[in-house]
């Protein structure tokens, strides 16, 4: 579903703890893995945890037990739960987090909004690629699809960089998306919508949308990624049963530390 080497190179995806050999009855899935979620993963007995985001990004020097993730390792690896991130490879993936954003966006006719280039493009699906870009199944005016879109992301604030000219017109006609941070793709939102939902937008992404008349709305990294756990689970659970095995999958409970 979600191939490594769809991964960015800065990344760090696949298997970061745990033995490739061991078996695996119980699955957790999540955003992040975080001392809570550990608890989560002890309190239903999971082998192993899924997360969208890595747990070992920046690179460790020393397991020094005073640092969170390096107690976070010891707690895992002597409750011996495994941790499997897919992260970039996800976000680019054919039916990764952005395909399923769109869908839950009630987006259509929906493609890569930065598509793959090179042998990775002839080698892959053409819908795999970073974020997406669609329409609207009907017309919808600004604020009616903004509160489908805080319905849908449960994000109660939406920070928007007004859209100039094109916030003149009755709605949104062609809407991009990506989840998490997502500010270093206005230039190429802006040339194929005129409406960007995102997270992370810093204040330069937001004034170069602005002068690009792009529409912004930053839901926030959790709420623009909040489902990865939802959507993780149901792709491991579909594919464990079209594959005839006994896989039992929870999802996580996870708040944004904005709230």
């Amino acid at each position: 579903v979600a191939p490594l080497e769809l991964a960015e190179s800065w990344d760090n995806v696949g298997l970061h703890v745990g033995d490739p050999d061991a078996e695996v009855g119980s699955v957790l899935t999540c955003l992040t893995v975080t001392e809570e979620v550990f608890h989560q993963a002890l309190d239903v007995s999971a082998d192993c945890i899924v997360s969208h985001h890595p747990l070992i990004f920046s690179p460790l020097p020393r397991l020094d037990f005073s640092h969170p993730t390096a107690a976070l390792l010891r707690e895992l690896c002597a409750a011996n739960i495994a941790v499997y991130c897919c992260h970039t490879n996800y976000d680019q993936a054919a039916s990764g987090l952005n395909h399923n954003l769109a869908q839950a966006l009630q987006l259509v006719d929906v493609q890569p909004l930065v598509p793959l280039a090179g042998d990775a493009r002839r080698k892959f699906a053409p819908s795999t690629g970073l974020g997406r870009v669609g329409n609207l199944p009907s017309p919808m005016r600004w604020d009616e699809y903004q509160q489908v879109v805080q319905e849908v992301l449960a994000s109660p604030q939406i920070r928007v960089v007004s859209g100039g000219l094109k916030r003149e017109d009755a709605g949104p006609q062609r809407v991009a998306v990506c989840g998490g941070s997502g500010g270093s793709l206005v230039r190429q939102a802006a040339a194929c919508a005129d409406l960007y939902i995102t997270g992370d937008v810093d204040f330069h992404d937001a004034l170069l949308a602005k002068e690009l008349g792009l529409e912004v709305w930053d839901c926030g990294h959790f709420g623009t990624e909040r489902l990865a756990a939802r959507w993780l689970a149901e792709t491991v659970q579909s594919r464990a049963h079209s594959e005839h095995e006994s896989l039992r999958v929870r999802i996580a409970k996870e708040s944004d530390p904005f709230a």
